[in-house]
């Protein structure tokens, strides 16, 4: 069960340099869901002096903005900038006194100096830092093997090599035992530190055993190693070879991979070489097994009316994602119908496969609605009002001045679109037009996509990701399908009984049949006006039933399409631009495996569903409807509450 949503009030949005203000974002989040508005917001910095304009007497310069880079060794070339200069003569130029050999790491001040032609100097200072966060590269030492000589058993370890990009001679230091080495293993960390404390370390096992000296020098491997793939590559710990025999101290040395093992099997050999120069070697199988499967991310349901043509319809499914710790590029198929979609809902199963074979499967939904034609003179104000301004459209350029406007071009169809608004007499050329089969396609749709060697090109290169290719489709089909409206001018609409009609308004908005209350309630209606003063109590009634509320966040997830990433369980950052909140990786920072998938879950499922709870909410608690766009407060469950930095509910949570 998904944790409830309330709302915060405010929701704020901090930047630096503009201070805090209180935003209306959810309502704008509407907005931008819908694809109605894009956020555009310029912050202004009024401590900068202006850039022309200035007194000409007045020389003055603003050097570039402060820089920062990290270090690529002893010195770091910069990349500095320009700077701007106004006021004295017009004529300037620009000298600094950066380092010519590159910047040192650390705080540099570099001064800027602009001279005009008139000998006028001005100057400004700009902070250059280099950092150095890069450790030392510290080369891995072999593993040595003794046999003890006492409690204790002195043993000498050469240090490690180190480099560093920036410091000539890092540091090397090891933890070995001061007085000698135990019985058993022992692990020394060897640290190399560079001169801005950046460390690196690397481990050497340091055995010592009671062993067989003077017998023949042995080797025995550690024991064989089955591991599940974690990617491309698999780091193992493959365990310590045992030596003896011979003549000790022993070095021991294998010849696994360093970047890790692939998939498969693989043989790693272990060899010891021991004082007096002698060697023998011993085989560790290792198998790095895929039994994982990918990840898989599907499109949200899609909703079409099926075409004036009536039969199958063909349906732009999205795409869907995967992805895979071994295979970079898993399979991804589905069992769409290859011929188009029936009326009703088809239920589509997209499975994603790796190389190994391993396979997961999600489902999306296909909605196909029936085509019920309209009147084709009720088309003519959704043409002019919706269809002629797109295609009179100049930024970007649709059809104007070839089709539209004043002097269109003469063609072959008359597809000519003088008059500003559009008259019905233009409908019928634009019907007339778009019912043209050129095959299988409507000749309006074919052209606007520069096919049949259209002159105008492709006038929709996104296609059906366009939403004005898309209005324009769904016109065509609309246009091509309308009826002429019976003459006579006599038709009657019938509304039905009393119970008839209160039949559908229960059902519509309660989705369930009326009660024996509110059938009584009209019983006694003797004519329409009476029947819709009793109607006007049962129908505030059915608008607080929570059957209503979920009717309403249904249609408008419809149009928002919000639905389609409530359930995902990848990172929310990756889904929302939460670039502005800096608790947006608190979960990815505090959480692993299966319980950050929930909690990615549920906290998509609440950034994605705020929208459509926030109407809910409007909705239940009688508030103005314009705060979809004006709410000054969000809403949240207490999952996407911890990204934004609030408190919902429990303040120890989520754990």
């Amino acid at each position: 069960m998904r944790p409830n949503f309330r709302p915060v009030f405010p929701a704020r949005r901090c930047r630096p340099a503009g201070g805090c203000r209180t935003l209306p974002w959810l309502g704008l989040a509407v907005l931008l869901l819908a694809g109605c508005v894009s956020e555009e917001e310029a912050i202004s910095d009024s401590t900068s002096p202006p850039i022309g304009g200035g007194d000409p007497d007045s020389l003055f310069l603003v050097a570039p903005p402060d820089a920062t880079a990290e270090a690529s060794g002893p010195t770091t070339d910069v990349a500095l900038g320009e700077p701007t200069a106004d006021g004295g003569d017009g004529s300037y130029t620009f000298s600094n006194d950066a380092p010519t050999g590159g910047f040192v790491p650390g705080v540099t001040t570099v001064r800027w100096t602009v001279t005009d032609g008139a000998g006028a100097e001005a100057s400004d200072d700009q902070l250059v830092t280099v950092t150095d966060t890069a450790p030392p590269v510290l080369e891995q030492p072999a593993d040595i093997q003794t046999v003890a000589s006492g409690t204790r058993t002195p043993v000498s370890l050469t240090p490690p090599a180190a480099t560093d990009l920036v410091d000539p001679a890092p540091a090397v230091t090891g933890d070995m035992p001061a007085e000698g080495f135990p019985m058993g293993t022992t692990a020394v960390t060897w640290t190399a530190e560079d001169a801005s404390g950046n460390r690196a370390t690397v481990t050497q096992n340091v055995t010592v055993t009671e062993g067989n000296a003077g017998g023949p020098l042995s080797l025995a491997a550690p024991a064989d190693v089955a591991a599940e793939a974690t990617g491309p590559t698999t780091p193992i710990a493959l365990g310590t070879a045992l030596a003896g025999g011979g003549t000790p101290p022993y070095t021991i040395t294998n010849d696994a991979p360093a970047g890790g093992f692939p998939l498969g099997a693989a043989v790693v050999t272990w060899t010891v070489m021991d004082a007096a120069g002698g060697s023998v070697s011993a085989t560790q199988a290792v198998v790095v097994a895929d039994t994982t499967p990918p990840a898989l991310s599907v499109p949200g349901p899609v909703t079409r009316t099926q075409s004036s043509n009536g039969g199958r319809a063909a349906v732009d499914l999205g795409t869907a994602s995967a992805s895979d710790s071994v295979d970079a590029a898993p399979v991804i198929s589905n069992d769409a119908p290859a011929d188009g979609f029936p009326v009703g809902t088809t239920t589509v199963t997209w499975t994603a496969t790796d190389a190994s074979g391993n396979s997961r499967s999600a489902t999306q939904t296909v909605t196909i609605t029936a085509f019920v034609a309209e009147y084709c003179e009720d088309l003519v104000s959704v043409f002019a009002d919706d269809i002629y301004p797109l295609l009179d459209e100049t930024e970007p350029l649709r059809c104007s001045g070839c089709h539209t406007g004043a002097a269109p071009l003469d063609t072959p169809n008359n597809f000519a679109f003088p008059n500003a608004p559009p008259t019905a007499e233009d409908f019928d050329v634009f019907r007339a037009v778009a019912s043209i089969d050129s095959g299988g396609a409507s000749l309006v749709l074919l052209k606007s996509r520069g096919g049949l060697t259209h002159t105008g090109g492709d006038r929709f290169p996104d296609g059906t990701a366009d939403p004005d290719y898309r209005a324009l489709e769904e016109f065509v089909n609309r246009a091509t399908g309308c009826e002429p409206r019976p003459s006579g001018g006599t038709e009657k609409v019938v509304l039905g009984t009393p119970y008839e009609q209160l039949h559908r308004i229960v059902g519509v908005l309660a989705s369930r049949p009326p009660s024996d209350d509110e059938v009584a309630t009209i019983a006694g209606a003797a004519d329409q006006a009476a029947l819709l003063a009793l109607l006007d109590p049962i129908i505030d009634g059915l608008l607080n039933e929570e059957t209503f509320y979920e009717r309403v966040v249904e249609m408008y997830n419809d149009l928002l399409l919000t639905d389609q990433y409530a359930r995902s369980d990848r990172n929310v950052s990756i889904n929302f631009g939460l670039d502005d909140f800096a608790a947006r990786d608190w979960y990815e920072s505090n959480y692993t495996g299966t319980t950050l998938r929930a909690l990615r879950e549920d906290t998509n499922y609440g950034i994605a569903r705020a929208p459509l709870e926030l109407i809910r909410y409007i909705l239940r608690n009688d508030r103005p409807f314009t705060e979809i766009l004006t709410a000054q407060y969000t809403m949240v469950n207490p999952y996407s509450a911890v990204i934004y930095g609030v408190t919902a509910g429990d303040p120890n949570f989520p754990f």
